[in-house]
């Protein structure tokens, strides 16, 4: 099916809005799921929304990682929160062959 519609230009751009379109949906989604919590008149109904919740922000994540993803940012720092300092850098060639 991507092969097709990437061939066809005017349907490859209604899919790509479409697609943002369902995001966006789901997004809007979460807030009918906290309003329904809020009404909610047993702690279990209010765990169901809860996992509800969780599932339509993973799905969410994964349709537009950057606009509903996590943001992650890993920083690397040596001794002191200096750069790191590389001392010996090594190369061994191995034969996969040779056990």
């Amino acid at each position: 099916m991507m092969k097709w519609l990437n061939s066809q230009e005017s349907f490859a751009d209604q899919y790509a809005r479409a697609i943002i379109l369902r995001a966006d949906a789901k997004f809007d989604e979460l807030d009918d799921v906290s309003e329904e919590a809020a009404e909610a008149d047993s702690a279990v109904k209010v765990q169901g929304l809860r996992l509800k919740a969780d599932n339509i922000k993973w799905q969410l994540a994964r349709m537009n990682a950057k606009k509903y993803g996590d943001k992650i940012q890993a920083e690397h720092t040596g001794a002191d929160g200096g750069p790191l300092k590389f001392e010996e850098i090594r190369r061994t060639v191995v034969d996969p062959r040779d056990p």
